[in-house]
């Protein structure tokens, strides 16, 4: 009967690598069926099931210590997975949520607009501060003032500079090549640090900022020569090559145009791609606001509407520069001399009409405009709310003020 408790326990016990050696041995203490041999007096039986019941008894107390200490083995480990599957879900959720702010991020408009690159990009608001390139106090460089304009302009990057584009920790220009007069570089200046980093250097032009991304055309595999269209991502710095060549990109967060010389094309993402053909007349700038697209044509100021395809001549004269925002358009016709240059504004009325100053250029921003007078040794920054109307100084140099 003892027997048969300690084979029953073992049986309970099978699957373990305890089981065999137990097994092994009550096959050997146990003979069954062979009548042949012969079998000694009871006490040696006896002796013999006491031996093999000590053998099972010591063997499934050493299983138990394996089994007790294996348990705790598999607990800790059960604990630490947990532990790894609780830090891995963080970190899931962390890069999730990451993920998430950068697709918002990158959904939401940044940088400068098409309409103030057109006039060259050298001013910038972000935060309620302005950023200006200019020549101010005998230096080339980007300047910052506050929005109100009541402390002098304090210098960040020396050079000559256009196409700014400022996000919340970091300022994106192109720095110009004194000796051609070209882009030479597109560069980040770091709020945080002061410091400057150079993303692409060689010939650069028409820096963008939509998507997330600086888009802008840069020498092809970094060196000289043929022009190929770029991206920089500003949140994972990383540079791509996009193997488009003699092509201008015109970018928003909901359009994507291509300019090949003098065409323009719809929705154009690479030349592999087929597009519908706009325009065939494109002399100068070009940019969008909001829903339509404005170019400098060979006989007038055009406006394209990309969800009708429609194209409406605003203006007739030939157009030197030209700026867009809602339904003010700021124009400045092409004049044989600096004297004659004349800058005009057209309402939602649609009637051209000269602005009271003659402004050289015009910056045009969600709730103020900066447009800008530089001449006869005069740097004029002006502040004009459009709700409001009130005009106020940001900057004003002349030789009686230095």
């Amino acid at each position: 009967m003892k027997k048969t408790i300690g084979l029953s326990i073992l049986l309970l016990i099978s699957g373990c690598g305890v089981l065999d050696n137990v097994l092994e041995q009550a096959s050997e203490a146990e003979p069954v069926n062979e009548p042949e041999q012969e079998v000694e007096s009871s006490n040696q039986t006896e002796e013999v099931q006491g031996n093999t019941e000590a053998n099972i008894n010591a063997e499934l107390e050493t299983y138990k210590e394996i089994s007790s200490s294996e348990e705790e083995r598999i607990h800790n480990n059960e604990v630490e997975a947990a532990n790894n599957n609780e830090t891995n879900e963080s970190e899931v959720l962390e890069k999730e949520e990451s993920a998430e702010q950068t697709e918002s991020s990158a959904a939401i408009s940044v940088g400068n607009s098409g309409g103030n690159l057109a006039q060259g990009g050298r001013v910038e608001v972000q935060n309620d501060t302005v950023y200006i390139s200019n020549l101010i106090n005998d230096t080339f460089g980007i300047y910052e003032l506050p929005l109100e304009g009541t402390e002098n302009p304090q210098l960040l990057v020396e050079g000559d500079v256009s196409h700014l584009h400022a996000t919340d920790d970091k300022l994106y220009y192109i720095e110009q090549d004194i000796e051609t007069f070209k882009g030479g570089a597109v560069k980040a200046y770091s709020f945080e640090t002061g410091e400057t980093e150079t993303i692409m250097e060689g010939q650069v032009e028409h820096l963008q900022m939509a998507r997330g991304l600086l888009w802008f055309p840069g020498p092809h595999g970094g060196e000289g020569g043929v022009l190929s269209n770029y991206t920089y991502d500003i949140h994972t710095e990383e540079l791509t090559d996009l193997n488009d060549h003699s092509v201008k990109y015109t970018i928003t967060d909901d359009y994507h145009i291509v300019q090949i010389e003098s065409f323009i094309i719809h929705d154009h993402a690479s030349l592999e791609e087929e597009g519908a053909i706009l325009a065939d007349d494109v002399s100068g700038e070009t940019f969008i606001d909001g829903d339509n697209f404005y170019y400098a044509s060979w006989n007038g100021l055009k406006q394209i509407n990309l969800l009708t395809e429609e194209t409406t001549l605003l203006v007739e004269d030939e157009i030197e520069t030209f700026n867009v925002k809602g339904d003010d358009i700021y124009y400045v016709p092409v004049t044989d001399t600096m004297m004659e240059r004349e800058m005009y504004h057209i309402s939602s009325q649609g009637e051209a009409q000269q602005t009271e100053e003659p402004w050289s250029e015009i910056y045009l921003f969600e709730d103020f405009m900066i447009p800008i007078f530089t001449g006869q040794n005069v740097i004029d920054y002006q502040l004009e709310d459009y709700n409001t109307g009130e005009n106020s100084s940001l900057y004003f140099e002349s030789p009686e003020t230095h």
